[in-house]
């Protein structure tokens, strides 16, 4: 027996040690395994109320569990640019900051973002007595959930994994996730005396629950093993926490990444070891040009387009990312508001929507990024109350200070709950303002009801209709109307904390020593108010619910100014990229500062296919003065209502110039002409190349000889030109900023063109005297000169043709200036002999 027991841990071992090498075949082990608890005991599902399986005994009984733990999901965001920020939200405070700002515990950082955690790391510490103010004994820690994303099984519910986080079910939630069980019972209720072995409650079975397992036994065999349906991550596991969606938009009117259209799967290019660290798409065997340019140590691979690029001036390459064109939502006048999985809590159902609206990011914004190229960027500005100096305030102190203030939209709510338990009630009550209906929600919170122009604050919603919330009387008489007095006094009851008084035709009433109406003659309009006549809804809270229910914002410029009265003058808010602060008048003022910049990461999806890409249609998508590649206006989103917003044209992000790049737009306006006459041009320098053996050309010469037309200006015409388009082209465009680009760019290309004339007519003038052998060089050097640029304008060449084609263009030019000097110097030594 003794024997039996050393020998198991020593097999075990050795199937941790070997099960987890990749053996060469492509098929995937059938995962029909016992559960093991934390504590290393295995699972018997038919009993009732059992442990939950711990990923860390029961697959880390094949796999490397501590390396898996090494990989990207769980330690960093892997190799690459940075990837988006995990982002603390309050819609009610108007925060949305990123966490690393924030220095939250590992406790409160798991409560915040465990919904889209893959576990481990953080969200598993070795110390759980490290925080005091943590539950972590009681809770359990959040292990990997390996499931999440390696289960194949329509069980698997994220939502769930959600939900048992939202009840500090830590170590339950995997296995809820799963579906493999059923849990009941929330950590979160439990005193911080109880741990997993302490059982029930003794004394309370109903509120305090603790977290159990009832395992579904037609899942389990005889032996008490569980079938996994394991394999590669589908895309569906992916998006659980990486899709994003524009706002407004319909799930029809996104067609998706046209790699998911084509067949291929998340996990094709983002591809990883047993290591876990997962590949980015920006290494050399998995990045865009790996698989689809022309020298891509993957191409056509999958079935991928090699992209030629036909016409496409190489420098796009140089200066700007694939994703540039191909990611993302296209550009527009302004940026799209988009929300993620991670940061809008996307992709948690139920029969209420858990989506935030904040915070507020948007797409695309193309950046200049650290290789000085331009990408394009998802972006997000902080908003949060803080110190001068930009820190964050403490929670306690925000929440103290907004009572009264920001929770305008609860004020009117509690009112309206009130008026909707009122003995008597006709219907649903509603509070009007601004022309706007608004009910209370389930969040206790207003939602805008319809519209609606009355004088009163409250009405009723009747199934037909919508009307008064005081009754019809005359208030005149000795006795008022039974009926309505038992409304009136209906809804006085239910108000009475509030102390409500009614006007109505120019009286007000009351509810006297005996319990009955009693009017008192007043000027105030028809309506509810407290006892000393203030409107039961005052008309601050009237102009926030006005301007922030049914839109996204939280609070106006008006509740801002207060809650900064209420915090003191050494705090600011910072929002929409601006912070702002009370001036020693009480004003509000707003001005730059270096919290309120923006947090970006880059956009790798979806990506869109050649026809939909930036520049696919025409050159002036991107290069027109009005585009919004460049010239779109980015406006700093934010939770406050302000026309204060920061608000920068894309070229500042992309640190170009603005004016150049509108002349350079300009440009394109008349560049089919352009290429029309440089067309003709070189067509014409050809013609005159064979102007010796053809009688036609060779007439017009000697007319030109015989009125004795002047050669010099042209020759100076001409070297002046080829003079300024050396210097551009060799000093500016090789050695110094390569490549050639800005207005050294434009000046080339337009004493080309006075180049390409005077050539032309200096070969008209020298054909028939000429004929030596520089003469011939630059002639022809002219022509290729002029013909390799040319043909690089038309979509002819691909990306690598481009390239040969701009070192046929060098070596012309060299020979052309080789030429050029040596007819200088033999004419001038023929003068002066």
């Amino acid at each position: 027996m003794k024997t039996r027991h050393l020998i198991l841990p020593i097999l075990g071992t050795a199937v941790s040690v070997f099960a987890s090498h990749f053996d060469g075949s492509r098929t995937t082990p059938v995962h029909r395994i016992p559960l093991t608890a934390e504590d290393g005991q295995n699972i018997v599902s038919s009993v009732p109320d059992t442990m939950p399986f711990s990923a860390r005994m029961t697959c880390g009984a094949c796999h490397d569990y501590e390396e898996i733990h090494g990989g990207t999901h769980f330690q960093s965001a892997g190799q690459g640019r940075a990837t988006e920020p995990w982002i603390v939200v309050d819609e009610k405070s108007g925060t949305q900051i990123p966490a690393d700002r924030m220095n939250l515990s590992a406790w409160e950082f798991t409560k915040r973002f465990g919904s889209h955690l893959p576990g481990g790391s953080i969200s598993d510490p070795e110390d759980t007595m490290a925080d005091i103010d943590a539950r972590w004994q009681i809770s359990g820690g959040l292990e990997m959930n390996c499931l999440a994303c390696h289960n194949n099984s329509h069980r698997q519910d994220m939502t769930e994994w959600a939900k048992q986080i939202g009840r500090e079910n830590f170590r339950w939630a995997a296995t809820a996730a799963s579906g493999i069980g059923e849990v009941g019972g929330m950590a979160s209720r439990m005193p911080d005396w109880w741990d997993i072995y302490s059982g029930e409650s003794p004394d309370d079975h109903t509120y305090r629950v603790p977290p159990t397992v009832n395992y579904d036994g037609s899942l389990f065999d005889s032996k008490y093993r569980m079938w996994f349906d394991i394999g590669k991550p589908q895309d569906k596991n992916c998006l659980q926490c990486h899709s994003s969606h524009p706002v407004a938009a319909q799930r029809m009117d996104v067609p998706g990444d046209v790699h998911a259209a084509a067949g291929l799967s998340c996990v094709d290019c983002h591809r990883n070891g047993e290591d876990h660290q997962i590949l980015r798409g920006t290494t050399e065997t998995m990045s865009c040009a790996a698989c689809h340019s022309e020298e891509g140590l993957m191409a056509g691979q999958a079935g991928a387009p090699v992209a030629h690029h036909k016409g496409l001036p190489p420098v796009h390459f140089e200066k700007m990312t694939c994703t540039a064109c191909h990611s993302g939502i296209k550009p527009g006048n302004e940026p799209h508001v988009v929300r993620t999985s991670r940061a809008n809590k996307l992709g948690i159902y139920g029969r209420a929507q858990w989506f935030t609206e904040s915070p507020f990011i948007v797409e695309p914004v193309y950046v200049r990024n650290e290789d000085g190229k331009i990408e394009p960027r998802r972006m997000m500005w902080p908003a949060f109350w803080a110190y001068a100096d930009g820190h964050p305030l403490d929670t306690e102190l925000i929440e103290k200070a907004a009572t009264g203030v920001l929770d305008t939209q609860q004020q009117v709510g509690d009112v309206l709950s009130r008026f909707g338990n009122a003995e008597f009630a006709l219907g649903e009550p509603l509070f009007a303002a601004g022309g706007s209906l608004y009910r209370r929600n389930a969040d206790g919170g207003l939602n805008v009801a319809g519209s609606m122009e009355t004088q009163e604050s409250f009405v009723w919603a009747t199934e037909s209709n919508v009307v008064s919330m005081i009754p019809e009387f005359d208030v005149n008489a000795e006795e008022v109307d039974y009926d309505a007095e038992g409304v009136i006094l209906g809804i006085m009851d239910a108000l009475k904390p509030l102390e409500t008084v009614m006007a109505t035709k120019g009286k007000v009433f009351s509810i006297d020593a005996d319990g009955y109406l009693a009017g008192t003659n007043t000027t105030l309009a028809s309506g509810w108010y407290t006892k000393d006549g203030q409107p039961l809804i005052n008309t601050f809270v009237e102009r926030a619910v006005v301007d922030t229910v049914g839109t996204s914002l939280s609070f106006n410029e008006e509740q801002l100014t207060v809650m900064l009265q209420k915090l003191g003058s050494t705090t600011c808010y910072i929002s929409n990229g601006r912070k702002f602060t009370l001036a020693a008048s009480g004003e509000l003022v707003d001005e730059d500062d270096a919290a309120a910049e923006p947090v970006s990461w880059a956009i790798g999806h979806d990506v869109r296919g050649t026809a939909q890409s930036l520049g696919a249609k025409t050159c002036q998508e991107c290069h027109s003065a009005d585009s919004g590649f460049l010239f779109g206006n980015v406006t700093a989103t934010g939770p406050l209502l302000t026309d204060r917003a920061l608000m920068m044209p894309m070229h500042e992000f992309q640190d170009v110039d603005s004016g150049f790049n509108k002349l350079f737009g300009a440009t394109f306006t008349v560049r089919k002409a352009f290429k029309c006459f440089m067309s003709n041009i070189a067509l014409l320098l050809a013609l005159i190349g064979l102007a010796v053996g053809l009688p036609a050309i060779y007439k017009l010469v000697t007319k030109l000889e015989e009125k004795e037309v002047p050669v010099k200006p042209v020759l100076i015409f001409l070297i002046a030109s080829m003079l300024v388009l050396a210097a551009t082209g060799f000093l500016f465009g090789w050695p110094i900023s390569y490549p050639l680009n800005g207005f050294p760019l434009l000046s080339h290309v337009g004493f080309g063109a006075l180049y390409a004339v005077s050539l032309t007519v200096w070969a008209l003038l020298r054909a028939k005297s000429g004929g030596n052998v520089w003469f011939w060089i630059l002639l022809l050097s002219g022509i290729v000169l002029i013909g390799s640029v040319l043909i690089a304008m038309f979509p002819i060449l691909g990306t690598h043709g481009q390239h040969i084609a701009i070192v046929v263009h060098r070596i012309a030019a060299v020979l052309s200036i080789i030429a050029a000097t040596m007819g200088c110097l033999r004419a001038n030594k023929k003068q002066n002999d």
